[in-house]
């Protein structure tokens, strides 16, 4: 019996006791009540007779511990004494009476007392064959969360009714992401759990602790998982925890004996790798928008009802989030006819390392980052080992780029060809991505910039047959045109003076 929690539960360690010091009522009932926003859940309450009740002659009540409880002991006391124990007995002496006698009824199979139970509003009222001193266990639930969590409670018949004030108090859990939660695709990042032994461990017989942490758009790195408790390194076996991963949920399953031998209370942290998928970030041509959707929700399971296998259920309200990054440049000729105009052909590499631009135009691409192609001009980070990834990026006939999947740091945008018409650029284009928190990012200073990268067009040499044979033709005309002016010129002049 499973009981879903939405936010905490536990098992209750009812601290009140009703014993009955003077007159009552003459009832064979149990009167209970709850405040706030809680109620009795109905036909959960059991109620077991541990000592018989009989009005003596004065009006006084004898007690006498009640046959199926005869062989119990607590704390060396038993019997008559033990009702000596209880009505001395503080706070944390109650909390390991309850444990033991949930172990005792538990161990012996003893039968809860048939009780008629009724419930109004927040009012439960049980109805005896036998008058006596009950030990009574049930579940309240909290209205607005719905949370459930038993209540132990000891209690006579015929006394006023007993408030029971529970303390839902859980085991907590905790998530987090080593660093600032961002990567590029690929890359691996460390989660650590965060959650601690079960204070009631005692009252049960076995325990049921389960952590499990579901990835969205993370690749679990096997054989990550470490594991301490109360500060010790646990190495994985079948007397300590399981640690299994299927379909990115990682479940974490620690043995009952091994729970049930800690000290309640005690720190247990899980640390695990997981490495951030190429589904982690989308973009959408229609509405130009780009997604990132990559998050961790852990959970941790725990026994809540030491007469059941019933467990409950506690969870971080805010799964934990992990980011990557983008940018977009566009490549473009400058302003022609008042408008830019867009290269197309253009191919580059990107690599987070300086000084590769001579290497990568002679054909290495070593230390740059693969890509895969999501559609003509939107690049995504490629996981290792990924067919079909490329370094080159190539500009379509938009001019426009977009780049996915990356972690923030400095980024070199190394131009490797262009269209003959054009030159290349001397110097990378620096690309720096900062995070600024909760996956807020900028790209050289600015939210949501567009890296404007602009090629000139080259200088022309001569084409054969073209202008530039034209201008020699033309030069040489004039200087035989000249020379031949001259010679009329000094014909002339010769035959003036004759």
């Amino acid at each position: 019996m499973k009981k879903r929690l939405a936010i905490i539960v536990a098992t209750v360690m009812l601290l009140t006791l009703a014993l009955p010091l003077g007159a009552m009522a003459n009832t064979n009932e149990i009167r209970l009540n709850v405040t706030g926003e809680v109620t009795f859940e109905p036909n959960t309450a059991a109620a077991y007779k541990i000592f018989d009740m009989a009005t003596g002659a004065d009006g006084g009540y004898t007690y006498t511990i009640a046959p199926a409880f005869q062989a119990f002991s607590h704390d060396g006391k038993s019997g008559s004494a033990l009702a000596g124990y209880i009505y001395t007995a503080d706070d944390a002496k109650l909390r390991l009476l309850y444990e033991d006698l949930a172990g005792f009824i538990r161990e012996n199979s003893v039968a809860a007392a048939t009780a008629d139970a009724t419930i109004t509003g927040q009012n439960l009222t049980l109805a005896l064959a036998d008058a006596g001193y009950y030990f009574v266990v049930g579940q309240v639930k909290e209205t607005g969360s719905g949370s459930i969590a038993p209540y132990m409670a000891l209690v006579s018949t015929g006394s006023a009714p007993l408030g029971v004030n529970p303390k839902f108090k859980v085991p907590p859990i905790e998530k987090e992401v080593d660093g600032d939660g961002e990567g590029s695709i690929g890359e691996a990042r460390g989660f650590t759990v965060t959650t601690e032994i079960p204070m009631n461990i005692g009252a049960f017989e076995k325990y049921t602790f389960i952590v499990r942490d579901t990835m969205k758009n993370l690749n679990f790195v096997e054989g990550s998982v470490a594991v301490t408790v109360g500060g010790a390194s646990v190495a994985q076996s079948a007397t300590t925890y399981s640690a299994v991963n299927a379909g990115n949920v990682l479940t974490v399953t620690f043995a009952s004996d091994f729970v049930l031998a800690q000290v309640p209370g005690a720190e247990v942290i899980i640390k695990y790798s997981a490495k951030i998928a190429p589904g982690a970030i989308t973009y959408d041509p229609v509405t130009g928008k780009v997604e990132v959707d990559a998050e961790n929700k852990v959970i941790v399971e725990y026994s809540n009802d030491p007469f059941d296998d019933g467990t409950g259920f506690n969870e971080p309200p805010i799964p934990t989030p992990v980011y990557t990054f983008w940018f977009d440049f566009y490549k473009h000729a400058g302003i022609i006819d008042g408008e830019h105009s867009a290269i197309e052909g253009v191919t580059f590499a990107l690599s987070k390392t300086p000084g590769l631009q001579a290497a990568i135009r002679g054909g290495n691409l070593e230390g740059t980052i693969l890509f895969t192609e999501e559609a003509p001009g939107v690049y995504k980070v490629a996981e290792e080992g990924t067919q079909g990834a490329d370094s080159e990026i190539a500009t379509p006939a938009s001019g426009k780029v977009l780049l996915l999947g990356l972690g923030s740091g400095l980024y070199y945008l190394y131009e490797i060809d262009a269209p003959d018409e054009f030159t290349l650029l001397a110097e990378p284009v620096q690309i720096a991505i900062v995070h600024l928190g909760e996956g807020e990012f900028t790209v050289n200073g600015v939210d949501g910039l567009t890296i404007n990268v602009q090629n000139n067009r080259a200088s022309m040499f001569p084409e054969t047959g073209g202008i530039g044979r034209t201008i020699f033709f033309i030069a040489g005309g004039m200087i035989m045109a000249g020379s031949a002016a001259i010679l009329i010129f000094r014909k002339k002049r010769a035959s003036v003076s004759e």
